[in-house]
């Protein structure tokens, strides 16, 4: 390996890479600055924003890995011959390339998530046994965090079925059990009521695509069974569950109407032994 000649020149080059290199970084967070304040506004859809966000962390990632590699490798020039190290480097770089074969499924799979917008930062995702809101995507791998705060970092070479909870529209759903000796009319005129209360609330009515839907009677073991589905924006429909199924028990029990169905208990005298 040939070494330069230690001069000024070395030191004045690796300062100038050096000054180039943290400027070029600074420049790339002083332009995601204005980008993610513009994605905060209220009047963009859910959706665009999720799918903007995604895309200015793998751009801002692989912008950051770039200039780190190019900055590094303009320092090193200015002190030894890189070139045999180049090549040295393309022979361990094929021998690497050989076992290296996950981490480019995982590259070519987060490529294919980003190409296909499977799925973007702050969505809510399934992943095999992990479920829980995207919080950063990378070419290599997914970070999940799940509800009780527990962070999942997925290889994205290893993601084969994706349940995206939040694309493009959800749906609420408030199965209903109903005994059989109640009046079923009366019982759905209620469920009705309280769907139609909560939907039509100035906390959901903005977030409500279509009017609520009461799916049954479905007969079961002593009880009939209602489903009521609402479908919501994107990641709404928890919250209103939630609501429904306070408001539901509420009607219900104004209403008098039992969800259990009754059980009686016959005690038979059994008459005493004559011997």
């Amino acid at each position: 390996m040939n070494w330069p000649p230690l001069n000024g020149d070395n030191w004045i080059g690796t300062g100038i890479a050096l000054l180039l290199g943290l400027m070029a970084l600074l420049a790339i967070q002083w332009l995601s600055r204005p980008i993610g304040r513009a994605l905060r506004n209220p009047a963009l859809p859910d959706e665009r924003v999720r799918q903007l966000r995604t895309l200015l962390q793998v751009t801002r990632w692989t912008l950051t890995l770039l200039i780190v590699s190019l900055m590094l490798l303009t320092i090193l020039s200015r002190w030894i011959n890189i070139l045999p190290l180049v090549a040295s480097l393309g022979v361990a770089g094929l021998a690497l390339g050989l076992g290296a074969q996950t981490l480019v499924k995982d590259f070519l799979g987060g490529m294919f998530i980003l190409l296909e917008n499977q799925f973007n930062v702050g969505d809510t995702i399934q992943l095999a046994t992990v479920t829980g809101e995207v919080e950063q995507v990378t070419l290599r791998a997914t970070w999940i965090r799940d509800v009780e705060g527990v962070l999942h970092i997925v290889p994205n070479g290893e993601i084969r079925t994706v349940a995206n909870v939040t694309k493009d529209w959800s749906r609420a759903i408030v199965p209903v059990e109903i005994a059989c000796e109640e009046d079923l009319n009366r019982a759905a005129a209620v469920l009705s009521a309280a769907a139609q209360e909560v939907t039509q609330a100035p906390d959901f009515v903005a977030a409500i695509l279509e009017p609520p839907q009461l799916l049954g009677p479905t007969l079961g073991r002593g009880t009939v069974s209602y489903t009521i589905a609402v479908k919501t924006r994107p990641g709404k429909q928890v919250l209103l569950q939630r609501a429904l199924q306070a408001a539901v028990i509420q009607q219900l029990k104004q209403a008098d109407i039992s969800t259990a169905p009754r059980q009686e208990i016959v005690l038979h005298k059994v008459p005493p032994r004559t011997g």
